[in-house]
């Protein structure tokens, strides 16, 4: 599963995708409040999300962090390898440490299956293609 941490990063990233074309840009306590995340945590996560260009952010007045347009053509598989690194897409479904198949979990050719169909939607779907449907009002994060 995704750490919360990823999961709120995601959330972050895709409301600043879906406002990419106002040119906002958005400071830490705004974003806590839009993605129901805790402040410190989330100050963290988008640090991490700037420096491996996910998102961009600028300081002083009218400063804050946002989505330049390049940036939202990127996989969503950038943001979960940036927060949580490959796990979720190598783990155990059952948290074994040695679980592989030459040494099977009960679920480990099951869940192989999913994991890979998992890693393909992530690796194919952008943050413009999630963005559009909150721009729309199709989709919401709370």
């Amino acid at each position: 599963m995704l750490s919360i941490t990823c999961k709120t990063g995601l959330r972050a990233v895709l409301f600043l995708a879906s406002r990419v074309e106002t040119k906002e840009k958005f400071s830490i306590p705004e974003l806590a409040a839009v993605v129901e995340g805790n402040e410190h945590t989330l100050g963290k996560l988008l640090q991490t999300l700037v420096k491996n260009k996910v998102i961009s952010s600028t300081k002083g007045p009218g400063g804050g962090f946002f989505i330049a347009p390049e940036q939202i053509q990127a996989p969503i598989w950038k943001i979960v390898l940036t927060l949580d690194g490959d796990d979720f897409f190598q783990a155990c479904a059952l948290g074994l440490s040695q679980c592989s198949a030459t040494r099977p979990c009960p679920l480990h050719n099951s869940y192989a299956s999913v994991r890979e169909e998992l890693a393909a939607i992530f690796r194919s779907t952008t943050i413009q293609d999630l963005s559009k449907d909150l721009r729309t009002g199709a989709a919401f994060l709370s």
